[in-house]
């Protein structure tokens, strides 16, 4: 089950890998009792059976293409046991696409097949004479010429000879073969190589225990074998915290509530609305008529409802003479229209550009806003917005701070504009020790980042989060 493997999932492969393992553990107890296994694989079983057992069996038939039948009795003997255990009861195949119905029937796509037999199994173990063998380095080929050092070459010089070990009492032939003369203790702890035995079996246990637990989230069962260097940059890439995020998984796709079938609204395109209309169909009619006093009052006692303070006004009032000012400094003249102001005993009226600025406010804070564009400008952290207010195109400008957040471990003193203390989840459950929220000009950031991140990097901070998260996050 390894991950480089051809495996569509892992969850896929270990179904797979359990499956097989079954089959064949069901197979060996089979043949335990007729005869001997000799070797286990992933998919196959290798084996020795009597000659008295059945082989092959020859059936005729009545079929003129296919007279006989030839039927192999130990591979129809396990797959039985295959039909038994590993049938699917519920196998769904689709035969009717448009009403979804399905036919429901047994499946097995597994069975065994015989390869061979074979009248005997050999194994390479230095079967041909050891002069063959001359410039190669193997452990058997050391034992054989250094057995032949106490035998002699006659004994070792014909072929069929098979050399694992050789245990000796002889220091001398030990000191030779160690090329250590000055060797004066000669314990076995001492003789062998143990950082090619660590090294060896550090090897099989990264394969079998933490390589596994490392890449599923699990700390070292085993700390005393370290991870390897590249599964180590591997985790360091996959935990880093200042790796973009995919999009997808930031966002999801929302399921429709309401069956396509059946929906009869017909929503219009936004862009249609400021084409002109070729057609009067369907234009509403406005007709005229004459206000009651009571309508008239109502109304009234409406407007100064929603009437701005004086003070509002006054601030208003204010703003327009400052325009004008500037204006009149600069020799451009203004655009502006002209406001005229009428007092009626003790309540005042404001009219001209005081009501249409009240009325522009009212209309951009109380109304729902539709973004069509999100732009950026030539500096950094504003942007520009283009949003529909009721039929009415407008540009807005809008700037967007640079938010990050910092763990320190110990708490800052005093209070500062920029940051503020809050209480956030860490990504993957970091401990949260105290969390403070900075908020700064984009601008001020990029022109002091190095001054920021240095100071950031103190060994007080436990980690600094989101300073790679786009602005537009910030909407």
């Amino acid at each position: 089950m390894r991950r480089g493997a051809c495996w569509y999932s892992m969850e896929m492969a270990g179904i797979v890998c359990h499956t097989g393992a079954g089959i064949i553990t069901k197979a060996r107890e089979i043949v335990e009792q007729i005869g001997r296994p000799l070797e286990l694989d992933t998919d196959g079983i290798w084996c020795i059976l009597p000659s008295s057992f059945p082989e092959n069996f020859t059936i005729k038939t009545s079929n003129p293409k296919k007279p006989k039948l030839h039927i192999s009795y130990p591979g129809a003997m396990l797959n039985v046991i295959v039909q038994d255990h590993n049938t699917n009861d519920q196998y769904h195949e689709l035969v009717d696409k448009e009403n979804r119905v399905y036919e429901i029937r047994k499946e097995n796509s597994i069975f065994f097949e015989v390869d061979g037999p074979y009248l005997a199994m050999k194994t390479v173990a230095c079967l041909v004479k050891l002069a063959e063998y001359e410039g190669q380095k193997s452990t058997s080929i050391s034992t054989a010429k250094r057995l032949a050092e106490f035998l002699g070459d006659q004994m070792v010089k014909d072929a069929g000879l098979s050399c694992r070990f050789i245990i000796s009492k002889n220091l001398k032939a030990l000191l030779k073969w160690l090329k250590s003369p000055g060797l004066t203790d000669f314990d076995i702890r001492l003789i062998l190589d143990w950082e090619y035995y660590i090294e060896r079996f550090s090897s099989t246990v990264q394969k079998i225990i933490t390589i596994p637990a490392a890449l599923q989230q699990v700390p070292n069962p085993v700390p005393r074998v370290a991870h390897p260097d590249w599964l180590h940059k591997r985790l360091l890439e996959k935990n880093d915290s200042l790796k973009q995020k995919k999009i997808t998984e930031i966002f999801f796709h929302k399921e429709k509530t309401y069956d396509e079938g059946t929906c009869s609204v017909d929503i219009p395109d936004i862009e249609d609305q400021f084409l002109p209309s070729t057609s009067s169909a369907g234009l509403p009619v406005c007709t005229k008529r004459k206000a009651t006093s009571s309508a008239k009052n109502s109304r009234l006692n409406k407007k100064q409802r929603v009437n701005l303070t004086e003070a509002e006004l006054a601030m208003t009032w204010q703003e327009y003479l400052i325009q004008q000012r500037k204006a009149k400094s600069i020799g451009q003249g203004s655009n502006l229209p002209p406001i005229s102001k009428t007092s009626t005993g003790g309540n005042k009226t404001f009219t001209g550009i005081g009501q249409f600025l009240r009325k522009a406010k009212r209309t951009v804070l109380d109304s729902p806003w539709q973004i069509i564009q999100i732009a950026e400008t030539g500096k950094s952290g504003i942007y520009k917005l283009w949003v529909l207010i009721e039929n009415d195109l407008h540009s807005i400008k809008l700037n967007i701070p640079r938010i990050f957040y910092v763990n320190q471990r110990i708490p800052k003193q005093g209070e500062s504009p920029l940051w503020k203390k809050v209480n956030r989840i860490l990504p993957r459950s970091h401990q949260v020790h105290n969390l403070y929220e900075y908020a700064i000009e984009e601008e001020v950031y990029q022109q002091h980042s190095n001054d920021i991140l240095a100071e950031l990097s103190l060994p007080h901070v436990e980690g600094v989060y989101e300073t790679q998260v786009s602005l537009c996050f910030g909407l």
